[in-house]
């Protein structure tokens, strides 16, 4: 069955011609889901999957989407396209569907296997891989229409494959399961010199890197990722941690060779559930915020951490975690303005500085805000309200020598309504 619904949350409704900054509500999924992915096929059409095999297809750039439910009542774990029709997507039960027409309709494949399937890579339409747990490795080398099974390669949950280009591919598994092939897939060998015992939860093989997550998969299908290694010649493996919010992020995405993205989500104690997407500019060494909000109401990630990240060009992106999907048309920015579309044609602004800060002052900046009407709350991790103030001007000094050393969100309301949010951080 077929349907199509314009999805508009009831406090922010989405104008793909007039958004200008950060990253909006594209989509609200009207389910308790948990995993999922989604696919860019152009800067206008994008592709998802969530668990119970609906699929959700925008062609006007997220305004309004297209629903498709298969009838495969089973968790969905990747989703991939080979060009702008050819596509796929598996799941639990060795479930696999495919569609031909871009997204707009699915059928399911038969691969007589039973076994979780992760991971879909595409070398070409004509030689397509997925991957799955126990080493499972099924190939196709007619667009998907038969798959032959390969157990061979490894005893390992296999949890990620990519491929750089026709014959340079890259799968990722449990204990530092890496297997590598220059022939797409002729040959698969292992790459022992990364040198971790870690799961290898997901890859990304760009023009001259290999950028992997590494951390715990766990008895079901989630990413608990605290490391991530880095690659140009499969022998020299550089380390290091994202410095995420929430103790593990759930996905690592690299749109190219410097540009990557990893989100995170974090049930707190105040019973919020927030999410973090960080942005690095110079392939993994510095990481920035690309998004951070308290996403009341909706389905937390945190205790099932899975999510997914994909860009069509270096502007135009998506993110996709629990039932929310969000989108970016400048690459993601610091800051999320959460407002009606009358309110896009203003570029708006808000600032912390110093953030971090060792200091007693705080200086907060608007631009292009009403600040007739707007409260100041700073909550602390618990949810306690610990600084509040409706007097702000578009450059207002804040004196939080009141505030002991640790994490707190700040966050403007207007009429009760989040309008934006930040991270500080008091040193």
């Amino acid at each position: 069955m077929k349907k199509t619904i314009l999805f508009v949350l009831t406090c922010v409704l989405f104008n793909t011609a007039s958004a200008q900054q950060g990253w909006f509500y594209s989509a609200f999924i009207p389910t308790e889901n948990h995993h999922g992915a989604i696919a860019t096929i152009t800067e206008d059409i994008a592709v998802a999957v969530v668990d119970g095999g609906d699929f959700y297809k925008t062609t006007d750039g997220g305004a309004i989407w297209n629903i498709f439910e298969s009838g495969i009542n089973q968790e969905f774990y990747d989703l991939a396209f080979a060009d702008a029709n050819l596509g796929f997507a598996v799941g639990a039960e060795g479930a696999m569907l495919k569609t031909n027409d871009g997204g707009d309709t699915w059928a399911q494949i038969s691969t007589s296997i039973t076994v979780k399937l992760y991971a879909i890579g595409i070398a070409s339409a004509d030689n397509i891989w997925a991957v799955g747990d126990a080493g499972v490795v099924l190939h196709s080398t007619n667009g998907g229409n038969t798959w032959s099974l390969d157990t061979t390669l490894s005893t390992e949950r296999l949890n990620s494959i990519a491929f750089r280009d026709e014959n340079t591919g890259y799968i990722a598994g449990d204990h530092g399961e890496l297997l590598f092939t220059a022939n797409g897939g002729s040959t698969w060998e292992p790459i022992p010199e990364i040198d971790t015992q870690k799961d290898l939860l997901k890859i990304n093989a760009t023009a001259n890197f290999v950028q992997i997550l590494a951390g715990v998969s766990g008895d079901v299908p989630l990413r608990e990722g605290d490391e991530t290694f880095k690659s140009s010649d499969n022998i020299t493996w550089t380390t290091y941690q994202a410095p995420i919010f929430a103790p593990t992020a759930s996905d690592l995405y690299f749109f190219d060779d410097a540009i990557g993205f990893t989100i995170s989500s974090q049930n707190a104690l105040c019973n919020c559930c927030y999410i973090e997407v960080l942005k690095t500019e110079d392939s993994g060494e510095q990481w920035n915020t690309s998004y951070f909000g308290n996403d009341i109401g909706t389905v937390c990630n945190a205790f099932f951490g899975y999510a997914d990240i994909a860009f069509a060009t270096d502007l135009t992106g998506y993110f996709f975690i629990g039932n929310l999907i969000y989108k970016t048309v400048d690459g993601g920015t610091e800051t999320v303005i959460i407002v009606n579309t009358e309110d896009f044609n203003k570029p708006k602004d808000f600032a912390l500085y110093p953030n971090p800060t060792q200091g007693n002052n705080l200086t907060v900046a608007l631009t292009n805000i009403n600040t007739s009407d707007l409260l100041l709350n700073i909550t602390d991790i618990t949810g306690k309200t610990v600084y509040s103030t409706t007097e702000l001007g578009n450059n207002t000094t804040l004196n939080i020598s009141g505030l002991a050393n640790g994490l707190y969100f700040v966050t403007l309301k207007e009429d009760g309504k989040p309008l934006v949010y930040k991270k500080l951080i008091k040193n």
